[in-house]
């Protein structure tokens, strides 16, 4: 039995499926505890989340064919991604080994907030990727980093200004699910 903390990779998860099922998520559970608490909500946690005839996440069948495109033709993608909410900045991440990293994360905000585009920057060495993430999070503040938000300026990041404003957005759902699953215009 592991009497270790639950990792973050852990917490990370349970807290979406405490979300989604509306559970009371552990408290400083252990490896082995959080590892069972998982265990026991993960079925019930799929079967609401989780399209049982394509075995994918619902929200594919939301995605817009741009978005699509960019999986289909980048699976091995590895560098930052940014998710937004019409033109403000939702959350930024990261991926080291594949474009579903990419997916698993939209699948998660989508509870939270509706999200409209996608950026990306390609990246190949993992050493850039990690330190070009925490930048931007430190730069732009994305309401969906959670404890990474900070209302402090960045003293090591003060000369460095990457505008991701200017990157291509790529579609990430249909038109008509942006206006009626959410409510927007």
């Amino acid at each position: 039995m592991n009497d270790e903390p639950a990792s973050r990779k852990q917490i990370q998860y349970a807290e979406v499926i405490c979300e989604t099922l509306h559970l009371d998520m552990p408290i400083n559970a252990t490896v082995s505890e959080m590892r069972d608490f998982i265990q026991l909500y993960v079925r019930t946690f799929k079967a609401m989340t989780y399209d049982p005839e394509t075995k994918t996440p619902y929200v594919a069948s939301m995605l817009h064919e741009d978005a699509l495109f960019f999986i289909k033709e980048n699976k091995a993608f590895r560098g930052i991604y940014i998710l937004w909410t019409g033109e403000k900045v939702a959350y930024i991440g990261k991926t080291v080994s594949n474009v579903q990293r990419i997916m698993s994360s939209v699948c998660e905000r989508m509870k939270k907030r509706a999200l409209t585009h996608l950026s990306i920057i390609p990246l190949s060495n993992e050493a850039d990727i990690h330190i070009m993430e925490v930048l931007l999070i430190t730069r732009y503040n994305p309401i969906l980093n959670g404890s990474c938000v900070t209302e402090d300026d960045s003293v090591i990041f003060k000369d460095i200004d990457i505008d991701i404003h200017s990157l291509e957005k790529i579609m990430l759902l249909k038109p008509e699910f942006i206006k009626e699953y959410f409510h927007e215009e």
